[in-house]
């Protein structure tokens, strides 16, 4: 169906003896050409896989909403809930699950070349000391999307971003990802 996407991502920051897998589901219950924004539903698991240590899971479910003007502005919002986030401070004391809200802006700067700026704010549940802030200026092709990335934190996937980070600020770090795109 056009509305429904299957998503399978592989996330390693380096520091972590882990590595982690996000299996999920997108469904786009509204559109924008029908209705004045896009709702999606995400919903799925990470796998955390460690050497010489027992695998691990934990779900994850986000709802999320925007609007674009013109085809040159996003803005988006939502809620994400992981029942199993990461930190790298986070303890087995701490709460497993997080849910957070967060905010998007994105700028298409030309056809090929889009800048954005977003926060996730921890509102329950396991939190870091600080929100998480990103920006970063993504190149545009057919199927793939290169990305340099000023952040918080490197926890990028479902399981880090609800749970916030140590970072502040005047911390960022800069990173370099890499999104491919495959039609069936």
């Amino acid at each position: 169906t056009d509305d429904l996407d299957v998503g399978a991502y592989r996330l390693n920051n380096g520091t972590e003896a882990f590595d982690s897998y996000d299996f999920d589901l997108r469904y786009l219950l509204l559109d924008q050409e029908r209705f004045l924004f896009d709702l999606g539903l995400r919903a799925g698991v990470t796998w955390f896989s460690q050497l010489d240590a027992d695998d691990a899971a934990g779900p994850f479910v986000q709802l999320l909403v925007d609007h674009e003007l013109r085809h040159q502005l996003t803005i988006a919002s939502g809620l994400l809930f992981h029942g199993e986030s990461t930190g790298d401070r986070k303890s087995d004391e701490d709460k497993a699950w997080s849910l957070a809200v967060p905010l998007l802006v994105e700028a298409r700067l030309t056809p090929w070349l889009a800048w954005n700026l977003e926060t996730v704010l921890n509102v329950a549940g396991y939190g870091a000391a600080h929100p998480v802030f990103t920006s970063s200026l993504k190149i545009l092709t057919a199927r793939h999307t290169f990305s340099l990335v000023a952040s918080t934190t490197q926890y990028i996937g479902a399981d880090g971003l609800p749970a916030g980070t140590r970072r502040s600020l005047d911390e960022m770090i800069v990173g370099f990802t890499i999104t491919r795109e495959l039609g069936l």
